[in-house]
Order: structure tokens, then sequence, then C-alpha cells
């Protein structure tokens, strides 16, 4: 049987980078208010890159700042969104300094772990995009009070303390039914709804008509 839970995502940009055994001192500091490991969901999202033939992406600090950020905000609100103050995911990169081409998120509530949640993302195309888009290079994860976001993004002049892995132990996520999510366009949460949201920012000199 499979309990309602609700997601929702919005993408970003994810590329180079693999798994190791050996854990990153920065990915296990990221547990406490981010309840997260972030090793183990770094794994999980090359894991399924690199089934898939697409290059792994690196953990980046600053993104998982972001992420943080982001979490707490839908936490406060109540509300999975990709939108907040500081608008939206390209927004408040641009805000916090951070150069990207590309970038995407995902998002999700009320999933109990690392496991559930990116199985409920792979069962979802527009999660899976993100999940699997070979243009991104970084990620950054957070997890607070149930809401999950995944920021991606695809960084200019590389990253500042992010962290590279050579492909090994990975853990597969399993098998699940999670059923097909329904469009979600930051309703208040309840307890029977499912959702998810998709959305892609490029800046790029072939697309002047999008905003960085």
């Amino acid at each position: 049987m499979i309990s309602l839970r609700q997601f929702a995502t919005l993408t970003v940009v994810t590329v180079l980078a693999a798994t190791s055994a050996i854990a990153h001192p920065a990915l296990l500091a990221t547990r406490g208010e981010n309840n997260l490991n972030m090793h183990k969901m770094l794994d999980l999202i090359n894991h399924e890159r690199t089934q898939n033939g697409v290059p792994a992406v690196s953990y980046e600090p600053r993104l998982t700042q972001d992420a943080n950020h982001h979490s707490g905000y839908q936490s406060r609100v109540g509300t999975m969104t990709h939108n907040d103050s500081n608008g939206n995911t390209l927004s408040r990169l641009v805000e916090a300094g951070i150069d990207a081409v590309a970038c995407g998120e995902n998002v999700a509530y009320n999933q109990s772990d690392e496991d559930e949640v990116m199985v409920a993302w792979m069962n979802s195309p527009g999660h899976r995009e993100n999940i699997l888009n070979p243009d991104y290079t970084h990620v950054g994860v957070s997890h607070i009070n149930g809401y999950w976001t995944q920021v991606f993004a695809t960084l200019k002049g590389g990253s500042q303390g992010s962290s590279s892995y050579s492909p090994g132990g990975s853990t597969s996520t399993s098998e699940a039914d999670m059923g097909s999510p329904k469009p979600f366009l930051g309703l208040p949460l309840t307890n029977d709804l499912w959702s998810t949201v998709t959305n892609n920012y490029r800046r790029s000199p072939s697309e002047p008509q999008q905003r960085f």
C-alpha cells in the first residue's frame, strides 16, 4: 500500500561528480537543523546518473546553503513552492553571488528519508529529468521539518569547496509505485495531496529573451 505523501520539484543543474565510500567532512556536517545525510543523498543521485549514462555531480556547499534557506522558508509558510521573498531559484542564486549558467530544483514534503524521497522524485518525469540532466555539474540538498529541497546548477568558474567522488559504493533505491504526481501551484499542503512542479532556468546567448 502506498501512503500519500506530498512532493514537488523544480529544475536545477547537475553534472560531473561521482560517489565514493569516503565521506567528506563537509557532507557529514550537514546533519542537524538540516536533517539530512548529504553523503547518502549524493550517492543516491550519482547512482541514478551513472546507471543512466550521465556524468556524476559534485557537492557544492553554497547550493546546500541555498537549499537550507528554501527548505526553511517552505517550513515557515507551510507550503511547497519554488519561489520565496528573493524570487525563484535563479534569483536566489544570483542574490547569493553564485554564478550559474543553468539551474533548477526539486522540492518535496513528508518523505521519511533519502531513499523514499529519491524514489518519489525518480518516479516523477519532471523531477527525474532534473536528477538526470547531463548539463548539471553541482548539487546541494536540504531537509528541514519535512521539507526537502534539491538545488542543481551548472557553475561558471567551478566551485568553492565542492567535493568530488569516484564511482563506487552506490546505494540503489528500492522499487515502489509512487503513483502519478499531480500539478502543484503553491497551494497549502493537505494530507492527501500529491504534487509536482518543474521549472527550468537557463542563461544562454542563444536565449536572450530569458533573464539571468
